[in-house]
């Protein structure tokens, strides 16, 4: 699409936008001075107007802490927040579903949502298709793909590895992958590749990343040694910059160290500890069942989206899929120390330049 929206695109966000704010004025807040918890799980194809709307939805309702987007937005609050009894849960559902029900309506959104409350499901509702050639409807257990959200995952690795005594956050690239390139790769310090501070380039920018990279059938260690490139973009440490290649890398570290795919590490420290049944890295070979086709959307209707070896290309960057039902497991472990300590926990969580941790933003909100 061009960048001068035409009329009929300027139309369409007008209703949405003068519909949104009638529902808005409708809500009425009533906080009180304790702490709730309020998650959301939205997982599907989410196009951008839904999100900075949906960040706007959240705020009036005071329970937003955490918005993280990339094919699933993963919402945890610990702030000031509505008391709800059974009843007025049940019109809080209504109101959810009637904005989430409306970007649907304007082909915005579709895809599976799971709103939680001091362990009370408030919502559970799927929008749209999984599959439009066979008219398959999404459900919470439909696998999407959930992108950089994948990151939450390569960094717990990576945490678990050092509580195990496997690796220090200020170990150099070079001590595990030692065909990296030297000069980058004797500077750039596990902690600067979790946290987007490498300098290295983000190859998911390169200007033959959709014609060329994509199609790729290689093994991880291959793709990295063709394409990566070693000319950094700052002294690692001294700024954030958003970096695929980093995490790339962390993958290929995880490999190096266990001796194992990057996909088996996955099962075997997370998805099997924690029960999460229907996730995994997608594999263009293997056969998948309830997985969601993907399209675009745009003012001439959807079409399917162009193709991508996610397993190559992509890999522990943000190749994995999983379901509403599965992220709401992730989440639940995350206030646990099934997977890390609690020291450990502390370290994935404190946020570093631009308020990113390992694997994903944390800021703090309050009186909204």
């Amino acid at each position: 699409m061009g960048s001068i929206p035409n009329r009929r695109s300027v139309l369409l966000l007008k209703n949405i936008q003068e519909q949104h704010q009638q529902i808005l004025e409708k809500i009425q807040i009533n906080p009180f001075f304790s702490k709730k918890w309020v998650r959301l799980f939205l997982i599907g194809r989410v196009l951008r107007p839904f999100k900075a709307s949906l960040q706007q939805i959240i705020k009036s309702e005071s329970i937003m802490k955490n918005f993280l987007l990339a094919f699933l937005v993963l919402l945890s609050s610990n702030t000031f927040a509505q008391k709800f009894t059974s009843s007025s849960n049940k019109e809080k559902a209504k109101k959810i579903d009637l904005i989430i029900g409306k970007y649907h309506d304007y082909n915005l959104f579709n895809g599976s949502a799971l709103v939680v409350q001091n362990g009370e499901i408030i919502l559970q509702k799927n929008y749209g298709k999984a599959d439009m050639n066979w008219s398959i409807e999404a459900t919470s257990d439909t696998k999407f793909r959930i992108g950089s959200v994948t990151k939450q995952f390569t960094a717990m690795l990576i945490m678990q590895l050092k509580q195990e005594g496997k690796i220090k956050l200020d170990d150099r690239i070079s001590d595990y992958l030692p065909w990296f390139n030297k000069t980058a790769g004797s500077k750039i310090t596990i902690h600067q590749l979790l946290t987007h501070t490498s300098g290295l380039p983000n190859y998911t920018d390169f200007p033959d990343f959709k014609t060329k990279m994509v199609f790729e059938n290689l093994s991880g260690k291959d793709f990295a040694i063709k394409y990566f490139k070693d000319n950094l973009g700052f002294e690692p440490g001294t700024k954030h910059n958003y970096c695929n290649t980093g995490y790339y890398l962390l993958g290929l570290i995880i490999e190096e160290i266990t001796k194992k795919p990057y996909e088996k590490v996955l099962q075997e420290k997370i998805f099997d500890v924690i029960g999460m049944k229907n996730t995994g890295i997608e594999d263009p070979k293997e056969i998948i069942s309830k997985y969601a086709q993907g399209y675009d959307f745009d003012y001439d209707g959807y079409q399917k989206t162009d193709y991508i070896n996610i397993k190559t290309a992509v890999f522990s960057a943000g190749g994995m899929y999983s379901t509403a039902n599965d992220m709401r497991k992730w989440d639940d472990a995350l206030y646990t120390n099934t997977l890390l300590n609690d020291e450990n926990k502390k370290i994935y969580f404190t946020p570093n330049l631009s308020d990113y941790a390992y694997g994903l933003v944390v800021q703090k909100h309050q009186n909204f």
